[in-house]
């Protein structure tokens, strides 16, 4: 059970973390950032971090969607039985929420994939019936009246808070990095290369090299003739 809250500028967690009616000891970081070899975005634009409420087991699957690049298409594993809710906030300072539902038309265990952008302020987590209650639209500092709203009614949330600020956007807008042949090659064979992934890239790559081979390896007229 978790708060986060973000009221574009601020975003502010709490860092009590829970299972079932358990109160686990200790503090939980829930607003991630992308590491210096990761590149996260949602619609082509650059997500700069996000906030999680749910599953712990889910945060690296999270991560590895983000890095991947996620859009409205995109569609979780149908094994993956994760519940949780991410709220990403992209270097515009927009927002958006990703969730997880159960759907039983997949399977058992299987959840459908939602891609929402929100307006802000916004909040997700146990408590964020409780933090929109409390986030006027003219209100200062949002985020933290809503995160503290909630760690009052919501027994699920506690806590210090954590607190992570917008920074200025770029003066152009930031674009993947691009790939040389061996960081691709060293990718899972998932990962999306334009309207490609790297499995159908290696197929393509290891048909031309065959072929190169046999036709290297066919006698020439002058061998034939010879």
């Amino acid at each position: 059970m978790t708060i986060v809250c973000y009221d574009g500028k601020r975003m502010v967690a709490d860092t009590l973390a829970s299972t079932g009616d358990l109160k686990i000891p200790g503090a939980f970081q829930k607003i991630h950032h992308p590491g210096p070899d990761e590149y996260w975005e949602i619609n082509g634009t650059k997500v700069i971090a996000f906030g999680h409420s749910g599953s712990l087991g889910a945060i690296p699957y999270v991560r590895e969607l983000l890095t991947q690049g996620i859009t409205y298409k995109t569609i979780i594993k149908p094994e993956i039985d994760l519940v949780f809710e991410v709220l990403c906030v992209l270097e515009t300072g927009d927002a958006y929420i990703l969730s997880t539902e159960p759907t039983r038309a997949k399977g058992p265990g299987a959840h459908e994939f939602i891609v929402l952008p929100v307006p802000v302020p916004t909040a997700v987590g146990s408590g964020a019936p409780y933090a929109f209650a409390a986030m006027g639209p003219k209100d200062k500092n949002q985020a933290e009246k809503g995160v503290e709203a909630a760690k009052r009614l919501c027994p699920f949330c506690g806590g210090d808070n954590v607190i992570w600020e917008l920074p200025a956007p770029p003066e152009t807008p930031s674009r993947r990095p691009e790939l040389t042949v061996s960081e691709i090659l060293s990718k899972e064979d998932s990962y999306p290369i334009g309207k490609f992934n790297v499995g159908q890239l290696k197929e393509v790559v290891g048909e031309i090299v065959n072929g190169l081979i046999k036709k290297a390896d066919e006698p020439t007229k002058e061998q034939s003739n010879g």
